[in-house]
């Protein structure tokens, strides 16, 4: 396809565009090419392997952290049995060695990340996508096409709406949609024919009526019948004419076609073989046995794995929308604006209502410790709600699990602990996700953030309404521990964000600052251990290395904050929330605490944080990693 786009190309310089737009041509088939190479990348990706790109990644942050060592090595894990760490701490019993409690947010198990985390899974993913640009890009090539004839017409080329192309730009109506009609019919018959096969093997024969289950007959049926609905509308509007008077059929074809490509996809995820062709092929167990078996699914469960991809979005970008709202004023765009840009003095009016508009939740909100109940106040129950359903149970946070050392909850509620997060992450969002899953029991926790997050006004308003979250500073931590009320904070901080290494062979731990473990002594605070597994992995930063030079001259990390999946795409990575609780480390409390007690304690909590990683690593799929202590 590249080939012959860039022929098609030099024929349109050399001879010009003539009649058919042969430059649209090419710019069309270099649109379908990369399509096609676009997607071998995604299936590449997905493939589990690393790519040179993040190994080297990986090198270069292994040369630049000289003075990270194996955390194995330095707890020296082997030595520190249940007996040694209830002799070197006071005040706990030892904990039975049955084997480590859990608790589920849900009795049920959401299927979405899950379903994610299963390769033949991740390319049903893929493969959804690919077929859904492959049926709608003609159409969006063909209103793209419109809107650029119409910007043409505008600046004073007049160009008909069904005469040829003279300016080698637009390629006329009929061709686009001749081909709308072509991958409305043919684009099905490949979802039926080599998906079956793809998802289901010798199981799947093209032609099999009523078998495979209710589910899958009914969207079969239902799919096909409006196959043939949206391909009479093409090819009535290629009959009729392309003009605007019948542009309806073109619009209405192309979104029938769409619920109907949905409906055959879901027809492929239900599909139930019979028990003799399903038997004889798990008995030879080879890899179309794992493909043969039918994925769980519900109407609920589809609709959440729709939104969550809108969950994803709107928390990955949360703080973008206040700058760009500002800068839309400034521009002169109308988006949510008093007055209508058109006079300067309406477009200062405007600026000036945004910034005031940002900085009213840092005049009004102010934080607190405690969780806020709202009966009457709108903003306070609008907020709520929009937690509830950003980070509900189902959608992007399902399947969060967590596991936790002691003999029961009921331990890590006791008044003065002090929840210590590692490791940070690229973007900590999922901390509020921790928080909400496990609601009974963080409730009453109050979390400690970095001061810049409150500079947000989106986050201002969000954390400040909802209450429990206060930004980290000595004086306020001090006030809160003072109360007995448990407090969770992230002590690898700006540094330990930095060392992160997505994907990477390596997650980083920093372990230079002691100063929680002082505090946790003066105040008499227990230590509680809590290893987020997917922290590492939930976000690239592709800011990071800009960030590393700047907070290495200044100590202060400069950069855009822009935060990606690793395909570049504006999501996270939406790697499933595993969270880990250590035992809770007793900690007697001393005013002034020696440098040898603070280093005794310090030890203790990351020999505890290695052990827990240790232990279930291989539960939560990170066997192949290693964890690595930072200086």
């Amino acid at each position: 396809l590249w080939i012959v786009s860039a022929a098609s190309l030099i024929v349109g310089i050399l001879l010009g565009p003539t009649i058919v737009g042969v430059i649209s041509v090419a710019a069309l088939l270099a649109f379908f090419a990369q399509s096609v190479a676009g997607v071998g990348c995604l299936i590449l990706a997905a493939s589990n392997s690393e790519d040179d790109e993040i190994k080297r990644e990986t090198q270069s942050i292994g040369e630049r952290l000289s003075t990270a060592v194996q955390a194995s090595e330095w707890a020296h894990i082997e030595s520190t049995t249940q007996e040694d760490f209830d002799s070197r701490t006071t005040g706990r019993h030892p904990v039975s060695g049955n084997a480590a409690k859990s608790v589920s947010p849900s009795s049920r198990q959401p299927v979405a990340v899950q379903w994610l985390m299963n390769g033949r899974n991740r390319e049903f993913l893929l493969f959804f996508f690919m077929k859904v640009a492959l049926l709608q890009s003609p159409y969006a090539i063909q209103v793209g096409l419109h809107c650029l004839r119409t910007c043409v017409n505008c600046v004073g080329f007049h160009v008909e709406e069904t005469s040829g192309d003279e300016l080698g730009i637009i390629v006329p109506k009929e061709l686009t949609g001749a081909v709308t009609f072509l991958c409305t019919l043919l684009v099905p018959l490949f979802t039926h024919g080599v998906g079956g096969i793809l998802f289901h093997g010798s199981t799947w024969s093209f032609h099999h009526p009523f078998d495979g289950g209710s589910n899958h007959v009914t969207a079969q049926a239902t799919g096909w019948s409006l196959i043939g609905v949206a391909g009479l509308l093409h090819l009535s509007f290629l009959v009729i004419g392309s003009g605007h008077n019948h542009v309806y059929l073109l619009h209405s074809g192309s979104v029938i076609s769409t619920v109907a490509e949905l409906l055959l996809l879901y027809s492929l995820i239900n599909f139930l073989p019979s028990k003799e062709e399903k038997m004889s092929v798990v008995d030879s167990y080879d890899a179309t046995a794992a493909r043969c078996m039918p994925v769980e699914w519900s109407a609920r469960k589809v609709m959440w794995f729709a939104l969550s991809y809108f969950q994803d979005f709107a928390l990955s970008n949360l703080h973008w929308f206040s700058p760009l709202w500002f800068i839309s004023a400034l521009i002169g765009l109308d988006m949510l604006h008093p007055f209508r840009a058109t006079s300067t003095a309406a477009i200062c009016a405007n600026a000036a209502f945004v910034a005031i508009m940002c900085a009213l939740p840092s005049l009004l909100i102010p934080y607190t410790a405690r969780r806020k109940r709202w009966r009457w106040n709108p903003f306070g129950i609008i907020n709520d709600a929009c937690i509830d359903f950003f980070f509900h149970r189902e959608g992007l946070f399902a399947g969060s699990e967590i596991r936790y050392e002691e003999a029961s909850l009921d331990t890590y509620k006791e008044e003065g602990a002090m929840f210590a997060m590692t490791p940070h992450g690229v973007l900590p969002t999922s901390v509020i996700a921790v928080w909400h899953q496990f609601e009974e029991l963080f409730t009453e926790v109050c979390v400690f953030f970095g001061s810049q997050i409150s500079i947000v006004p989106n986050y201002k308003f969000m954390l400040g309404m909802r209450g429990g979250y206060v930004p980290i500073e000595k004086k306020r931590l001090v006030t809160v521990m003072e109360s007995r009320q448990n407090v969770a904070l992230v002590p690898g901080g700006v540094s330990e964000m930095l060392s992160c290494v997505p994907h990477g062979q390596t997650i980083n731990v920093s372990i230079k600052h002691k100063g929680f473990v002082r505090l946790a002594i003066q105040q008499g605070y227990d230590l509680v251990p809590t290893f987020f597994f997917h922290a590492n992995d939930q976000y690239n930063n592709p800011g990071r290395l800009l960030q590393l030079w700047t907070y290495k001259l200044t100590g202060i990390p400069v950069g855009v904050p822009i935060y990606v999946n690793k395909w570049l795409l504006p999501f996270s990575n939406r790697t499933p929330i595993k969270v880990a609780l250590g035992r809770r480390i007793p900690v007697r409390k001393n005013l002034s605490p020696t440098a040898e007690e603070v280093e005794t304690v310090h030890r203790l909590f990351y020999e505890e944080v290695c052990r827990v990683w240790e232990k279930y690593k291989v539960e939560y799929g990170y066997d192949d990693r290693d964890l690595a202590y930072v200086q």
